[in-house]
C-alpha cells in the first residue's frame, strides 16, 4: 500500500510541479493481502519481546477487557463494486480497492498526452501560457481521481464495500491475518493479554473499520453497535477503544453519539489515543483554505528533490533533473499548474468528503467551510461537516463526562517535526510546516488535546517558560509544554516520532502496558518517562525479518561455521540489548540502523539475508545533480528560463 501512495506522489508531483515529460505510471493497488508465507499465532508471538530479558510482566491488572482498534487512514479498506455488490476491475483485471486512494491507471499516459500534450508543447514554444492548460489539467486530475468522486451532498459518486470484521483477529483468514500485522505490529499487546490474564490475547482484538468516503458521524454511530456486538462475543463489560490517526475522529464522533444518546459512557474502559487526529490537522486547513507555500525556491529548489527523495528510494536527482525541465516553463505557468491540481483535487475529493473534512482543524473550519461550502448546492454536505465540528468542539468536555464515570484517557504522541521531514513530505508545501510542531502528519497540539509547543527546533519563548508555575511538564527541549493538555499525566511525548508510529516498539509497548493496567500515568514506570526519544525498529521485530531469521538460524547453528554463528549472536545479543532499554536518547535511530545492518550482514554470510549494501551510484548522481541544481539556482534564480530574458526577477 506504501509503494502504492508513493507512486501517486510521484505522479501528483509530476502533474503539479512539471509536466514536461509525459510519465507513465502503473500503480500497484495491492492492499497486503494475498501474502503467502503468513505466520502463524506461534510464530508471531515468538519474537524478541517473549524473551523475559526483553519484557516485564505482572501487575494489578484489574478486569479484563476487549481492545478495538480504530485504524487510520490507510487502514481501512474499500473495494469499487457494481449494484450487485461485485468487485469492479480495471483494465489489467485487478480490484481497484485500497485504503487512501483508489487509482485506475488504465491508460494513464494516453490520458496525460491528450489532455496535456499540446497545450505543455504549445507554451514552451511560445512562453505563453496555452488557454487549454488550466482545463487540460483539471480534467486529467479529475479522470485521475474519479474512482473516488464525491457528489455534492458529500456521498461517493461510486458503490464501494468496506472490508469488515465482525469477529476477533484469531477468526481472521491467512491473508487478513497476516495484512493485519503489518499494518498494526500489536505482537506486545498480545503477549501482555496473555501474561496478565491466562488468555488468547488475539480473542479480544478486534478492528473497527468505516468507509473513509462517507460521514465520520455515521463512523461513530456505528462504533456503538460494534461494541456491543464485542461485548457479546468476548463476555466483557468494558471495551479499550485504541484510536490511530484518523481513527481519532471516530472516537470523537463516537463520544458525541453517547453523549446524544444519555451520556453513559460505561461501556468503555480506556481511551488510547496514539497519534490520534483529536482536532485535526493544519495541513487540511491549509489546503482547504489555499495556504500553499509563496516561496518560489521552494518550488523550484527544495521540494521536487525532497518528494523523490522519499518517492523513489534515495534517487534525489532525479528531482534536480525535473527542477532543470520546469524551467522550460513561464513562472506563472508552473504557478497556474500547482494552483489548478489542488483545486482540482479539491473539487474532486477532499472539498467533498466529510470524513475528510473531520481533519480540518476546529479553530480553522469557519474559514474553510466559507471558502468551501458556501454554495447552496452544498447545504447537505455542510449540515455532515457541521455536525462533526459540534462533536470536536465538545470533545473534551465529552471527555471529561467520560473520565467522571471512570473513564481512563491517555495519548502518546510524536513532536518537533515539520511537514517536510521523513515519509510524506509531500505535504510539506503547505505554509504551515514552518510553524507546527509535529509527527510530520498531525500537529502535537491535536495528538495530545491542547499542549503548547514552539516550531520545530525551537524553544518556547522565555517569557512563556518563565510564566509556568510548575515545569515538570515542560519538554527537555522546551518545544512543548503538557500542562495545557487536557489530561497531562496521561498524555507521553517522543521527540522526533514520524506518524507511522507502528515502526515504534517503544509506543506499542507503552500502549500495551496501559492496556493491562500496568501504567496508569506518567509517573508510573520510569521506563516510560513522559518525554523520549525515537527509534524505527519495524526491520528489526516485524514477523519474518531481521530477528526471527537470525533467531532461526541461532537455533540450528550446528549447520553453521562456529565463527559465523559467533558474529550473528553478538549483533542478536546487541539487538535485544536495545530493545531492553525503553528509554530512547538522541542518536538511536542511527543506532538501530547500525545494528540492523550489522545483523543482515552478518546472516548474509550464513545465506540467511541478502546483505545491505550502499547505493554509491545514486550518491554519487545525487552530489553530481545537486551541485548542478546549484548552479542552475544561481544563474537563473527561481523561475523559468524565459523569465530571465524578460528582466522577472527569480528570487
Amino acid at each position: 500500500m506504501k509503494t502504492s501512495k508513493k507512486i501517486i506522489c510521484l505522479v501528483l508531483t509530476f502533474l503539479m510541479a512539471f509536466s514536461v515529460c509525459v510519465p507513465a505510471f502503473a500503480a500497484d493497488n495491492d492492499n497486503g493481502v494475498g501474502v503467502t508465507n503468513v505466520k502463524t499465532f506461534n510464530d508471531v508471538a515468538d519474537t524478541v519481546y517473549d524473551s523475559a530479558d526483553c519484557l516485564d510482566a505482572d501487575g494489578d491488572h484489574g478486569e479484563l477487557a476487549a481492545n478495538i482498534i480504530l485504524p487510520g487512514i490507510s487502514q481501512s479498506i474499500s473495494t469499487l463494486v457494481d449494484e450487485n455488490g461485485d468487485p469492479i476491475l480495471d483494465g489489467s483485471g485487478k480490484k481497484l480497492s485500497g485504503g487512501l486512494l483508489i487509482i485506475d491507471t488504465t491508460d494513464l499516459a494516453k490520458k496525460i498526452i491528450k489532455n496535456l500534450a499540446w497545450p505543455l508543447i504549445s507554451t514552451i514554444l511560445t512562453q505563453k501560457t496555452n488557454k487549454n492548460l488550466a482545463s487540460g489539467l483539471d480534467k486529467t486530475i479529475k479522470e485521475l481521481f474519479s474512482v473516488q468522486a464525491m457528489n455534492d451532498d458529500g456521498t461517493p459518486v461510486n458503490n464501494f464495500a468496506v472490508d469488515t470484521y465482525n469477529y476477533p483477529l484469531s477468526k481472521f483468514d491467512a491473508d487478513s491475518y497476516s495484512w493485519f500485522y503489518r499494518m498494526f505490529p500489536m505482537q506486545p499487546l498480545i503477549n501482555k493479554l496473555n501474561e496478565a490474564y491466562g488468555v488468547n490475547g488475539e480473542d479480544y482484538i478486534y478492528l473497527y473499520t468505516f468507509p473513509l468516503l462517507g460521514d465520520p458521524m455515521a463512523a461513530g454511530a456505528g462504533l456503538s453497535s460494534f461494541i456491543e456486538m464485542v461485548k457479546k462475543q468476548t463476555g466483557c463489560r468494558k471495551v479499550n477503544l485504541i484510536s490511530i490517526s484518523m481513527g481519532g475522529t471516530v472516537m470523537t464522533s463516537y463520544m458525541e453519539y453517547v453523549k446524544n444518546h444519555g451520556g453513559d459512557y460505561s461501556n468503555i474502559n480506556k481511551l488510547i489515543n496514539v497519534v490520534a487526529c483529536l482536532n485535526g490537522t493544519d495541513i487540511i486547513g491549509d489546503v482547504l483554505s489555499g495556504n500553499l507555500k509563496d516561496d518560489d525556491e521552494f518550488w523550484y529548489n527544495d521540494f521536487i528533490p525532497a518528494v523523490f527523495d522519499e518517492s523513489a528510494n534515495g534517487k534525489k536527482y532525479l528531482g534536480y533533473i525535473v527542477n532543470y525541465l520546469i524551467r522550460f516553463l513561464p513562472k506563472d505557468t508552473y504557478k497556474l499548474i500547482v494552483k489548478t491540481a489542488i483545486e482540482s483535487l479539491n473539487d474532486t475529493l477532499l472539498a467533498k468528503d466529510p470524513q475528510l473534512w473531520a481533519l480540518c482543524p476546529s479553530d480553522r473550519y469557519d474559514e474553510c467551510a466559507e471558502k468551501n461550502l458556501s454554495d447552496p448546492s452544498l447545504a447537505e454536505l455542510k449540515a455532515k461537516t457541521d455536525a462533526f465540528q459540534q462533536a470536536r468542539l465538545d470533545l473534551k468536555d465529552n471527555l471529561i463526562a467520560a473520565r467522571n464515570q471512570g473513564v481512563k484517557v491517555y495519548s502518546a504522541a510524536g513532536y518537533d517535526r515539520t511537514y517536510f521531514e521523513g515519509d510524506y513530505n509531500f505535504f510539506g508545501n503547505v505554509k504551515s510546516s514552518d510553524t507546527t510542531s509535529s509527527d510530520s502528519v498531525i500537529d502535537v497540539d491535536s495528538t495530545t488535546l491542547g499542549a503548547t509547543y514552539a516550531p520545530a527546533g525551537t524553544e518556547l519563548s522565555s517569557d512563556y517558560i518563565n510564566s509556568l508555575s510548575t515545569k515538570k511538564y515542560l519538554s527537555p527541549d522546551k518545544n512543548v509544554d503538557a500542562s495545557t493538555c487536557l489530561f497531562s499525566d496521561t498524555t507521553w511525548f517522543f521527540k522526533g516520532q514520524h506518524h507511522e508510529v507502528g515502526r515504534d516498539d517503544v509506543v506499542i509497548r507503552l500502549l500495551a502496558n496501559i492496556a493491562v493496567g500496568n501504567i496508569d500515568d506518567v509517573n508510573s514506570d520510569p521506563n516510560f518517562p513522559q518525554f523520549n526519544g525515537n527509534r524505527n525498529t519495524k526491520s528489526l521485530t516485524k514477523p519474518g525479518m531481521t530477528l526471527d531469521k537470525a533467531r532461526d538460524v541461532l537455533r540450528d547453528s550446528s549447520k553453521y561455521n562456529a565463527d559465523d554463528i559467533a558474529e550473528i549472536q553478538k549483533y542478536y545479543d546487541e539487538a535485544c540489548a536495545l530493545l531492553k532499554n525503553t528509554v530512547m536518547a538522541d542518536g538511536e535511530e542511527d543506532r538501530v540502523k547500525e545494528i540492523q545492518k550489522n545483523l543482515k550482514n552478518a546472516l548474509a554470510a550464513v545465506g540467511a539475508e541478502t546483505a545491505e549494501k550502499d547505493d554509491k551510484t545514486t550518491e554519487k548522481l545525487n552530489k553530481f545533480f545537486s551541485k548542478q541544481n546549484d548552479k542552475v539556482m544561481k544563474r537563473v534564480g527561481a523561475q523559468g528560463f524565459s523569465d530571465v530574458k524578460k528582466g522577472k526577477i527569480g528570487c
